[in-house]
This record gives structure tokens, C-alpha cells and sequence, in this order.
């Protein structure tokens, strides 16, 4: 896995990196999550910068590995390289079927006239 200076060498845009060195991004989200799986309201820093770390080392070596396999398919990173790294994790395969059933669902409901226009 990447260690803390892997920004440097990856893909990521300038502006993703300088926002995640300000301290936006995942964090607020993050001291949510971990509240709401039962942690305190202000969990401590070192907690949050750790979780920040790990979720960002994970992200980054997943978009490499989609890139790898849209390499060798010689096409642009696609839903269906995020799927094929992750069949053999029944948990997150399943959630990402139902996030990206619930995503179509949202689609269709804002605009039905496509789905209608797609069936005939």
C-alpha cells in the first residue's frame, strides 16, 4: 500500500491534494461515521487523521487497480472495473449493487421521461 507522501506519485488532481492537506474532505464525514457507530462526538484527532489515512491508501490503490484493468481492456476506467476488483467480497459487492441500483432508481425519479423513452 501507498504510505502518506503517495500523493506525490499518484494521479490525483493538484486540487484534491492541496483541499485534503487543508483538511476538508473525509474528515467531517469520517467524525460522523465513527459517532454513529458509537464513538464519542469529537473523536480524538489521531483517530480521524488515522481513519483519513487509511481510507484515502485504500481509494487510491483501488482507482489504480480500475486503471490496471481498463489498461489491459485499452479503455477508460469504468462502474464495471470497480466491480470486477471486488467479486470476491460478497459484503462489498452486494453494497455496491445496491448503491448503484439505488443511484438508477434516483435517476428515474427525477427524470422518468428517459426510462420511457429507453423502453420503447
Amino acid at each position: 500500500m501507498a504510505g502518506r507522501n503517495a500523493h506525490s506519485s499518484s494521479s490525483i488532481p493538484p486540487q484534491a491534494v492541496a483541499a485534503s492537506k487543508q483538511g476538508k474532505g473525509l474528515r467531517n464525514d469520517l467524525v460522523k461515521m465513527v459517532y454513529g457507530y458509537g464513538d464519542e462526538k469529537q473523536p480524538m484527532q489521531e483517530s480521524i487523521d488515522l481513519l483519513d489515512d487509511l481510507v484515502k491508501e485504500y481509494l487510491e490503490e483501488m482507482c489504480r487497480q480500475a486503471c490496471e484493468v481498463a489498461r489491459l481492456g485499452r479503455r477508460d476506467v469504468q462502474t464495471s472495473d470497480f466491480i470486477f476488483l471486488i467479486r470476491k467480497d460478497v459484503r462489498r459487492y452486494k453494497r455496491m449493487k445496491d448503491l448503484l441500483e439505488a443511484d438508477e432508481e434516483l435517476r428515474d425519479a427525477r427524470d422518468p421521461k428517459v426510462k420511457k423513452m429507453t423502453e420503447t
